[in-house]
């Protein structure tokens, strides 16, 4: 599969990228030169929040994005086949209840 985090790619050396989770939790891995090198891992913003690397994303206090442009041009060079889930979702459908 694909962690999602995977294409938030920065232009940046050594960053990490977080996204709202669940539960007052983030989703997050750490990247050195657009390779993940820790995660994705789920856990509360507190946990992470005193790692001394450049953060993007949700759970560090303001949002810190990518430019839209900077995504687009990453996205183009990534073959992605299949979506990566970390957990397995909570909604239920109703006739498997």
């Amino acid at each position: 599969g694909v962690c999602s985090l995977d294409g938030i790619d920065i232009d940046s050396d050594s960053y990490l990228v977080a996204t709202d989770a669940r539960r007052k939790e983030i989703y997050w891995a750490r990247y050195q030169d657009g390779i993940r090198t820790q995660g994705p891992s789920v856990c509360a913003p507190s946990e992470i929040k005193d790692i001394d690397i450049k953060k993007f994303g949700f759970g560090f206090g303001d949002p810190l994005y990518p430019s839209m442009a900077l995504l687009l041009a990453k996205s183009k060079t990534k073959d992605v086949k299949q979506p990566f889930y970390l957990r397995r979702p909570d909604a239920i459908e109703s006739s498997a209840r």
